[in-house]
């Protein structure tokens, strides 16, 4: 079934319990189904029945607004691990009452959905529509159906009470979890996430594969997909579009005035070591060369440096020792040309600069205390114990 939690009553019992036993206990009590710890925030449970479950099994679940008896409404949509493969429910309404569809199967000429692993839904053109991918058939083309295999189903969801399947394609691998990006589906498998055309929805199309990626997907606003694999025990990002990505640096430096924390005077820093920067095109084009590097400080005027990038698409900067600094950070962007003139855009990088402070236990009781062992630093006397 589904449930319906209240996010703020969550994390106010969440704070709760922290003042209680602390955060690790708290957590404990978070994943910990036997407690009842934060059920308190459970503002509907609706139980789907299909297949003779009276609480059906479901793998995926997401949500969005669709147009509902004339007006906007929040529906949920979920995908069942064995029956009921697209589920539509209205949060609003109480328990059982709230399943508008769910259907034990699904079966078209054009193929069958018989169990879901992901859901989720997007707008396409002018059609709101939903995405599952599972198991089922599709349509051989001779009146037939294939064999039972992973598919990805398209449904148009103009009607929430009454979704229809539009559109069938077979996986190679099961689609573990789906995600939409303009007209595109980002299906993770085990070991790949496949890409799925939606350029016309009634006959989605396999347009590429992404190897050694998967897992659970997601997309951000800046066109970079995130995979959280198992397997691999990691988290990996694939960039979907060109990016010029500056890696992360710091800058370790001097203080040679001003105050560190910035009142009243900010702080001026000076390096004391070459630093690099390094800038890289991602995925690299053979007509890049050329680029631009913007160096932003607090209070000083930005630089302009030009790139030229090898042919890896890799560009390098030195910031040399000496440099004087003005403020804790330097905010740099990139971009890089392409032969037809076309520029793309950097992600903004925030390069941290400052310096280290080292208070050690200069009086040797064990206890390093700023009150005791700064005023002993600036004497530069120490003392050594040996326990016996």
């Amino acid at each position: 079934g589904i449930q319906v939690i209240d996010v703020g009553i969550a994390i106010d019992e969440f704070q709760t319990m922290i003042s209680q036993v602390g955060t690790s206990g708290a957590i404990t009590q978070l994943v910990n189904a036997q407690t009842g710890a934060y059920r308190g925030s459970i503002t509907n449970t609706i139980p789907v029945s299909a297949g003779g479950w009276p609480n059906a099994p479901l793998a995926g679940i997401t949500a969005g607004d669709f147009i509902l008896d004339g007006s906007s409404q929040v529906l949920v949509l979920a995908t069942g691990s064995r029956v009921a493969p697209l589920v539509v429910a209205n949060p609003q309404l109480p328990g059982s009452s709230a399943v508008l569809y769910a259907p034990e199967s699904i079966s078209t000429e054009a193929g069958t959905l018989t169990s879901g692993a992901s859901v989720t839904t997007a707008t396409v053109g002018d059609k709101q529509i939903a995405v599952v991918t599972g198991t089922g058939t599709v349509a051989d083309g001779n009146g037939g159906q294939s064999a039972v295999g992973n598919v990805l189903v398209v449904f148009d969801m103009t009607n929430p009470r009454q979704p229809i399947p539009m559109g069938f394609v077979a996986l190679d691998a099961y689609g573990k979890s789906a995600t939409i990006l303009g007209g595109t589906v980002f299906v993770g498998t085990n070991d790949h996430t496949i890409m799925v055309s939606l350029t016309n929805p009634t006959h989605p199309v396999i347009s590429g594969t992404i190897e050694s990626f998967g897992g659970r997907l997601s997309i951000t606003m800046e066109k970079t997909i995130w995979s959280a694999d198992p397997n691999r025990q990691s988290v990996q990002s694939a960039q979907l579009e060109p990016a010029v990505i500056i890696k992360q640096v710091s800058i370790f430096s001097k203080l040679i005035s001003g105050d560190i924390n910035g009142s009243p005077e900010p702080p001026v820093f000076e390096s004391v070591d070459d630093n690099y920067l390094e800038i890289q095109v991602v995925p690299y084009d053979s007509t890049i060369k050329n680029g631009l590097l913007t160096l932003n400080y607090s209070t000083q005027p930005p630089e302009n440096i030009g790139l030229t990038y090898n042919e890896k698409g890799k560009a390098v900067f030195k910031l040399p020792v000496g440099k004087q600094i003005t403020g804790d950070i330097i905010r740099a962007k990139a971009t890089a040309i392409k032969g037809n003139g076309e520029v793309i855009e950097g992600k903004s990088r925030s390069i941290p600069v400052g310096t280290a402070i080292l208070v050690m236990d200069f009086n040797n009781n064990t206890d390093v205390n700023e009150a005791e062992d700064l005023p002993l630093k600036k004497t530069n006397k120490t003392s050594r114990w040996y326990p016996g």
